[in-house]
């Protein structure tokens, strides 16, 4: 500890500078007490940490773990303890991640505080930032063209990365129906796991965990846009017409789904098309910003009776999909 004549005003926090002077006035010597703080970027990104408080000089730069710049300080207090705010600001290109040895973290902001007569301290936190998920503007799902055999008959899913629903195959060429890419499509067959259950569509299902985006997504920085392609054959006048897609945002976890299903109405986005014949039609659904707290989606793909509800097999007379997509967009 160091004695200070009155006289001699040292760099302070706002927040002590009133315990400081009432020290002084009294006739006496105050008792100033040495706060360091030390600042340091890690993650594979890169960005900038700044302090909002005058009295504490830090702009540290960092990139893929090496920084630069002012990445620690020492500013004296009188023993009357304080608080002060660093910033976290990503560079173009990277995404903040986290903060570590905070008091209280606030978004980006980490908020360091000491107590009074703490005596010298040493105040330490750590920003991460790093590159953007590889996803971003790439397709996230998995077999979106059918391809693979991981297409399943089952119930809701609980594991993501498969296609799993109501009974259906991967199939060739059939019916006059050519798969729109590759050598596989998806055929639709009945509306449960059997004929004759009395629903109305034939529903397929994947999920998609994004919690790798989460600070982005809660941050109101991620669009998401899906579509698949639909086809059927031309049939009769019995022949159903209807493809629905949805895309279904949820908080939690996949392994959650066949609990948290369906959400919120505002956590679903959805389009519908009465189909022509003989062609590959593109249904597309978009959610212009995320909802904040959603850290999976549910892809929904299905042909519908919207004409007949067909109560033997095949329930759907040639009714098809392929080329399902799912894209993340980072946003400014």
């Amino acid at each position: 500890m160091t004695l200070l004549a009155c006289n001699w005003r040292p760099r302070l926090l706002a927040a002590v500078v009133l315990a400081t002077l009432m020290g002084c006035g009294s006739g006496g010597l105050a008792p100033f007490y040495s706060i360091t703080v030390r600042v340091g970027v890690s993650g594979t990104g890169g960005g900038v940490v700044e302090s909002n408080e005058p009295a504490v000089d830090i702009a540290c730069a960092g990139s893929a773990g090496v920084t630069s710049g002012t990445c620690s300080d020492t500013f004296e207090e009188a023993g009357a303890g304080g608080v002060f705010d660093l910033v976290a600001i990503p560079n173009e290109g990277s995404v903040f991640v986290s903060w570590t040895g905070c008091s209280e973290v606030l978004g980006t902001t980490c908020r360091l505080a000491f107590s009074p007569t703490a005596g010298d301290t040493t105040l330490s936190a750590t920003a991460t930032f790093d590159a953007p998920p590889a996803g971003f503007g790439t397709n996230l799902l998995l077999n979106p063209g059918f391809e693979a055999s991981n297409v399943v008959v089952g119930a809701l899913p609980s594991t993501a990365g498969i296609w799993q629903g109501d009974l259906a195959a991967r199939v060739a060429s059939e019916q006059g129906v050519t798969p729109r890419t590759g050598s596989r499509m998806l055929k639709f067959t009945a509306t449960g796991l059997v004929a004759g259950t009395g629903f109305f569509t034939s529903q397929q299902w994947q999920t998609v965990d994004l919690s790798a985006y989460a600070v982005d997504i809660d941050a109101g920085k991620v669009r998401l846009d899906a579509s698949a392609f639909v086809n059927r054959v031309a049939g009769d006048a019995e022949t159903d017409t209807r493809f629905d897609l949805r895309v279904l945002a949820f908080p939690g976890s996949p392994g959650t789904f066949p609990a948290d299903y369906p959400p919120p109405v505002g956590q679903i986005r959805s389009a519908t098309l009465n189909s022509t014949a003989g062609s590959w039609q593109q249904l597309q659904v978009q959610f212009d910003v995320l909802p904040v707290g959603t850290r999976y989606v549910a892809v929904e793909i299905y042909p519908y009776e919207d004409v007949v509800d067909d109560g033997t097999l095949p329930e759907f007379d040639g009714h098809y999909a392929d080329d399902v997509s799912l894209v993340l967009t980072q946003l400014p």
